[in-house]
Formats: C-alpha cells, structure tokens, sequence
C-alpha cells in the first residue's frame, strides 16, 4: 500500500472514531438526562417537575435561558435587577441565526453546542497528534474529551463546546502560522466568554519564537501583526464592552452587574483563595433529609489536583509550552474569583475547556494503556453522575 493510501485510511479512521466516540457519548448523556428525574428522587426535583411534555423546557437548565433571551429578545438593562447583559454575545448570535430559520432557541442551542463538540473532538485529536507524533496519545486524548465528567454541559446551549472549539482552532491556526486565521479566531473567543481574554497568554507564548525572529531582522510590519493576534481575545473582549457603551452608555455594565448580583468579581484578598481549598465538599447521603444527594460542589481542590498532575506530566514529556500556560492562566484567573455562597462552584464548567486538563492526563498515562482505559472508566462514571443530578434539578456547577 502506498503512502497516500495509508494516510487516507489513517483520515478514515480518524473521521470514524471521532464519529463513534461523538455519537456514543452523546447517547449516554441524552438518555441520563431523560431517565434521571426517576432515579433521583429529590425535594428540589418536587419543587421544580421538569416533565418531557415539554422537551424544550427540559433542556432549559442553568444559563441555557438567559442566552436564550439575549438571543430572540436581544441585550436589556433594568437597575436594580439581574441582566442579560453578562453574557457575552457570540453563542446567542448563532442562536439567533438558526432561531431565524424557524430552529427553536433550545433545539439550536443544543445544535451549535452538539456541532462545536464534535468539530473539537476532530481538532483535539489532529493538535495532539501533531504535537507528539503519537497517534494512540491523540486518540485516547480524543476519547477522554468525549466521555469528560463535564459532557453534559457539552450537550446543553452552553458557551462551553463554543469556546472548547474556537480554542482549539486557536492553537492550530498558531502552530500553522495562519495568523489572518488566529486573529479571526482570536476575537471570536474573545466575544464568547468573559474570562476568554486569557487565552492571550497562550497566544504570546506560541508567537515568541516569530516575535524574536522578527524583532532580529527589524521586520517591524510583521512584528505589528503579531501582535495584533495575540492582542486578538483581548480585542474582541473589548469590543464587547464597546457596544454596551454605546448601547447602554456605560462599557462596564456587564462587570458591575455580574460582581453585583451573580457574586463574579475580581478580589485580591487571601480569604478568596483559601475558601477554595478546604475539600471536595461532596455529601452522597443526608438520612434526616431523607435524599440521596443534598449538595455537590466540584471544589478548587479537586481541579487544582487534577491540574497539578496534567502540568507535570506536560512538563516531563516536553508538552508544547501552550499548555502549561493555559493550565496557568486558568488557575490564576480562578484564583481571585468569589462565585456567591458556594465559591467552588465554577470550577467544573469553565475548567472542561481547558484541553490541557484532557491531553495531561492522558500523557500522565501514557506508558500504561490499562491506566488509560481506568482514567476513560473513571471519567465516563462522573459523567454519567453528573448529568443525573443536573437533571434529577440539583444545582451542580
């Protein structure tokens, strides 16, 4: 057989794990969440009967409403209230697109969310396997992303497959040096999430050998372009903040009204770190509340420990640098924010899309395959856990 056709039955393979893989999981995910209220019976459940009378209504869980609203009734203020103004506007426009076409908001939510998700699976599996040369890594990588703990937020219209997306098209428009692309790319995440300007940071760190080259040769047209792209998330940020000025006259809506009345603000004080360290604060069974689950928060602790092994096993196998850093950036912005009366709670959501986390952890693994299969084990048993509970209508972050 020749190389063209080894290759292309390489590309076939590929294509059909990533197909498998996208399917299966979404499968399980999708069947959990219908079958979930029966199994977990729960006073807050009795409070809140989500019944599948009303499909769309069932899926319609944590901030799905809110982008929801951006999206058919567009951007509104009211003093002294929550506002939709927080939420960044990329996700809600693709919403808007497909609602337009006669989609409904949820069902394209849900679309874009499923699209993004398998589009990473793709890319996560073709920028792990041109980092290490390894196709087994970037296949156990891929099968890891697609059973991660968090794939019921990979489901739901949720900025969280989004972002995973535009990241990991971020790194690849890099390592290719399509830098018209990156700098797309670049400010289309900057308008998804509001701590999306971090990955300016990774950014950086993969234009220093370009910048260096640059700034020798006194190429000063290149340099001015690089550094537009890596200013690319934080631009697109800026944008946003733009449009509420002259929308709403006061560019620093969104922050006020997220530090005011979702407890999201920066804070420098050693209290906001510690109170993210004391456990995993995890209760499975309250007899006198007569419940199976009372309260779940993944806490800092959990994630931290996580991070710590993926940014060693990073560091031992030489991992591109962008990986570190993006495990850095994410810790660090983490680290000074105050999520309301439970400040663990963020962590599970926003961290699924760091692909760090997934490729370290495989790395970690990598010599023992039995240990790659348990980690696969191990990750899909949370996911199934936490897509029960967030249908069974518990509050898991």
């Amino acid at each position: 057989m020749n190389p063209d056709s080894i290759e292309r039955a390489r590309q076939w393979r590929a294509i059909g794990l990533v197909l498998g893989l996208f399917v299966v999981s979404r499968v399980l995910v999708l069947i959990l969440a219908v079958v979930s209220p029966y199994l977990v019976k729960t006073d807050t459940y009795a409070r809140r009967p989500f019944g599948l009378e009303d499909p769309a209504h069932y899926f319609n869980r944590w901030d799905v409403e809110w982008y929801r609203r951006v999206a058919v009734e567009g951007y509104s203020y009211a003093p002294g209230a929550e506002s939709n103004v927080v939420f960044f506007p990329l996700f809600p426009a693709l919403v808007r697109s497909l609602h337009a076409l006669g989609l409904h908001p949820i069902w394209a939510g849900m679309l874009i969310s499923s699209v993004c998700f398998a589009a990473s699976l793709w890319l996560i599996h073709a920028v792990v396997l041109r980092e290490t040369g390894r196709r087994k890594t970037a296949e156990w990588t891929m099968a890891l992303l697609a059973f991660s703990p968090a794939g019921v937020w990979f489901l739901l219209g949720l900025t969280e497959s989004l972002f995973l997306f535009l990241t990991l098209a971020l790194v690849w428009a890099l390592r290719s040096e399509k830098w018209m692309g990156a700098l797309l790319i670049g400010g289309l995440a900057g308008l998804t999430r509001p701590n999306a300007f971090l990955l300016a940071l990774p950014v950086v760190v993969f234009l220093g050998p370009s910048l260096r080259s640059a700034w020798r040769e006194h190429r000063w047209g290149r340099i001015s372009v690089l550094l537009l792209v890596a200013s690319a998330p934080a631009l697109g940020h800026a944008s946003f903040l733009g449009f509420l000025q002259v929308r709403f006259g006061d560019w620093s809506l969104s922050h006020r009204v997220s530090s005011l009345y979702w407890n999201n603000h920066f804070s420098l004080s050693w209290e906001s770190l510690s109170s993210r360290i004391p456990g995993l604060g995890l209760k499975l069974f309250d007899p006198a509340a007569g419940t199976y689950v009372t309260h779940v928060a993944w806490s800092w602790t959990l994630v931290l420990l996580v991070g710590v092994i993926s940014g060693v096993a990073l560091w031992r196998r030489r991992g591109s640098s962008w990986h570190l850093v993006h495990l850095f950036a994410f810790f660090a912005f983490h680290s000074f924010i105050v999520q309301g009366a439970t400040p663990l709670g963020p962590i599970a959501r926003y961290g699924a899309v760091v692909p760090a986390f997934y490729v370290g952890l495989v790395l970690a693994c990598e010599r023992w395959p039995w240990a790659q299969a348990s980690l696969i084990a191990m990750s899909s048993v949370l996911m199934a856990f936490q897509t029960i509970l967030v249908f069974a209508g518990y509050h898991i972050n």
